[in-house]
């Protein structure tokens, strides 16, 4: 099934040739800078095994990445519940008792944020 764009015409085999050497010379140049950063990377000592040992030992990718990780989602579950608590409060504290007056926290939590209206 076919379907027709309003946009634009589909290309034709001259436009769809040109796009296919256009991909092939992208291609072509990326790698060709990939090979260039790698080899000057080689020269200059940088691909060295001592550099890179951090990455490639288990011991120290269970430091970097499950340790790290588990610290920041315990961080995270924090700040979260610290979060709903905080607006729990605030929100309890700022409801209003009387009309057009907020609670005891009224002064604080409306200079903090957008003002509301006292009709």
């Amino acid at each position: 099934m076919t379907t027709t764009s309003v946009l634009f015409d589909a290309p034709g085999p001259r436009t769809v040739a040109r796009h296919r050497a256009y991909t092939v010379i992208a291609v072509v140049g990326l790698l060709g800078v990939l090979v260039l950063l790698l080899w000057r990377l080689y020269g200059r000592g940088q691909l060295d095994y001592e550099l890179w040992e951090p990455f490639v030992t288990p011991a120290y990718m269970r430091a970097i990445l499950v340790d790290g990780l588990l610290t920041t989602l315990q961080m995270a579950v924090s700040a979260v519940l610290f979060a709903v608590v905080f607006g729990l409060v605030f929100g309890v504290a700022s409801s209003p008792t009387a009309r057009g007056s907020g609670g005891p926290a009224g002064p604080s939590w409306s200079s903090s944020g957008p003002s509301r209206c006292c009709c």
